[in-house]
């Protein structure tokens, strides 16, 4: 109490205003291979900027392997598409620029990852595998076969209904050091496998033994992707900024105990945001004893 106060007797109102914002544009766009483009155009704001962040006049060009594919039309609140669809291809070279009146022009550059061996790659999962009698927690257990493809490359894995990663030993998502940041799904790069084939073990919490608890079905779908080395940095940037922000509205106080901000990976030139590929299927993950 003696602490709580002194932090509350430390806080003083300061009638200052704050300095304007940077003129630049958001630029955002995840692509994913074979299926349509569409693309975001945003404005940098002030947090007591009450006027819209979605840029509706900006001129979007999208250029595939560095020649102009087409420029994109406005389908409203600052989302743009391709006239007529354009699907990216396995190792394509995506180029985006964007203009708008009273901004400078910004630009970002990714490529489409190939897709990994869907032949070879395999899953399946074992529920329950293990009980955490601290606390009567219910685990289940996913194993992935992965044969890796050729050079660095980036991967995600989507939980699906899983719950968090936190109980995960596997060496690989260890070495990426994102565990104790709560992350929504698993990405990894591929530098403790690199051109060999891994088999990635991770487990879930799905509930308790005597509360509420969610017993997968005998085949579970599991979201495989592989990824560009800018979605793997985003992803990276952004897990570790969400898990620094104030999650309880309730509880002012809570900011102080919070990590420092991060910044977000960008690969915007002239801007912000990101501008990242991906390729995903799903696999099908049978119960094994």
């Amino acid at each position: 109490m003696i602490l709580l106060g002194c932090i509350c007797g430390c806080i003083r109102e300061i009638d200052e205003d704050l300095p304007a914002p940077p003129r630049r544009l958001v630029l955002g766009a995840l692509l994913e291979a074979g299926k349509p483009v569409e693309v975001y155009v945003g404005r940098v704001t002030a947090m007591t900027d009450s006027a819209r962040r979605a840029v509706n006049d900006a001129h979007v060009e999208l250029y595939l392997d560095g020649r102009l594919s087409q420029a994109l039309v406005p389908a409203g609140q600052g989302r743009y598409r391709a006239a007529a669809p354009v699907f990216p291809a396995h190792g394509q070279i995506v180029n985006l620029r964007a203009t708008a009146p009273g901004f400078p022009s910004v630009a970002a550059t990714d490529t489409v990852p190939l897709l990994f061996d869907t032949l070879r790659t395999t899953a399946y999962h074992r529920w329950p595998v293990r009980l955490d009698a601290n606390n009567s927690l219910l685990y289940a257990e996913a194993v992935l076969t992965l044969p890796d493809l050729p050079g660095a490359t980036f991967y995600e894995i989507d939980r699906m209904l899983w719950g968090d990663f936190g109980a995960t030993s596997d060496p690989v998502f260890v070495a990426e050091g994102d565990l104790f940041y709560n992350p929504q799904t698993a990405f990894f790069s591929d530098r403790l496998f690199r051109d060999q084939t891994a088999e990635l073990r991770f487990q879930f919490n799905l509930g308790t033994l005597f509360g509420p608890r969610v017993e997968p079905a005998r085949t579970q779908p599991l979201v495989l992707r592989t990824t560009s080395r800018a979605y793997y940095r985003f992803r990276k940037s952004w897990t570790r900024h969400r898990y620094n922000q104030t999650t309880y509205a309730d509880d002012p106080l809570q900011v102080l105990w919070q990590g420092e901000p991060v910044n977000l990976y960008t690969n915007v030139q002239g801007g912000y945001g990101v501008v990242a590929c991906f390729a995903e299927r799903t696999l099908a993950m049978p119960r094994r004893p």
